[in-house]
């Protein structure tokens, strides 16, 4: 103890170098440390990198510019791919004397239709409403299910009529309730020919 007291700056000066030394020694386990997880990320993007400079093709600038091209291009596609096959529009929803005057309108411009097309019909086809075309009242729960078939009626006849048929027999619906009749199928002869659809 005296002997400390004696060399005690001396004590001090050794105390404080071991301390320096430890916390020096943890400076550097903490330095190798993050050399080894900065060599580590290295290895793995030069391994990234070595990988895309070996695939086909290359991703250089112009490469990627052309799949973004090839991108929105195929977004264009599939937006009007698919447009044909979106559900039908909703009708309108009518009462009892509006309906009748749609579904005049509809028979005449189907008529009409047809004509420009060139597509045969018989004289007063009323399109499947010809039980409902001289009526006056209608009852009220049959109306939307007709305005609906009106509808799928409207945009089967332009696929028809785009196709260039030469005539068109019958078209029949499913029927909207039991005084209601109707059908699920169009009618074609079975002698058609097989350049036209009739």
């Amino acid at each position: 103890m005296a002997w400390v007291k004696r060399n005690l700056y001396f004590v001090i000066a050794v105390a404080v170098g071991l301390a320096l030394t430890g916390y020096c020694g943890y400076l550097l386990y903490s330095a190798t440390n993050a050399t080894a997880e900065a060599s580590g990320q290295y290895a793995t993007a030069q391994s990234g990198l070595e990988d895309l400079r070996k695939k086909v093709p290359y991703p250089s600038k112009e490469n990627i510019e052309a799949a973004e091209k090839d991108a929105v291009r195929v977004k264009a596609f599939l937006g009007e791919f698919r447009k044909p096959f979106s559900s039908f529009p909703a009708p309108p929803k009518v009462d009892d004397r509006q309906f009748k005057d749609y579904l005049q309108n509809c028979v005449n411009r189907f008529g009409a239709e047809a004509t420009n097309a060139g597509v045969g019909l018989y004289p007063n086809y009323a399109f499947a409403f010809s039980q409902q075309i001289d009526k006056l009242t209608f009852p009220s729960e049959c109306i939307p299910p007709w305005m609906q078939e009106l509808e799928e009626i409207k945009a089967l006849l332009h696929i028809l009529y785009k196709a260039k048929i030469n005539f068109l027999e019958e078209i029949q619906r499913p029927a909207a309730n039991a005084d209601d009749y109707g059908g699920d199928i169009i009618r074609f002869p079975t002698n058609a020919q097989p350049w036209g659809v009739t």
